[in-house]
């Protein structure tokens, strides 16, 4: 069986390159992008199995970003993260279909419990 694909978008270098690197040594297929554009092409494209998505990123936030990807038809799950996660956020994120809204920084535990639960229900 092939390794999850999963795709970090995130503009924070450090933690979007931290992110990449600890999933691609747990064995998935990982790549991080940085820009909301390039991710939107490549999603287009050849779309990952799981998008882990920062919620504030200065050219689009996250939620635009969510909104964005249901609206070109895409049914990519989605994983939130971010510093600043509220109730009301998450109930908006998970209304557009986000699969786990976690809180940085991330919990190796908890990323890989939520990539978990999101495979083993895309799988059905």
């Amino acid at each position: 069986m092939k390794p999850l694909s999963i795709m970090v978008l995130d503009d924070n270098d450090d933690v979007r390159d931290e992110i990449v690197e600890f999933l691609s040594l747990s064995g998935f297929s990982a790549q991080g992008i940085r820009c909301v554009s390039d991710a939107l092409a490549v999603i287009g494209k050849t779309p990952p199995d799981i998008l882990i998505l920062d919620l504030r990123m200065p050219d689009m936030d996250g939620m635009q970003v969510l909104g964005k990807l249901r609206s070109m038809g895409s049914t990519v799950d989605v994983i939130m993260a971010s510093g600043y996660v509220d109730q009301e956020m998450e109930a908006a994120a998970k209304a557009l279909g986000a699969s786990a809204v976690l809180h940085k920084p991330l919990a190796v535990e908890t990323l890989i419990a939520a990539i978990e639960a999101t495979a083993s229900y895309k799988r059905g």
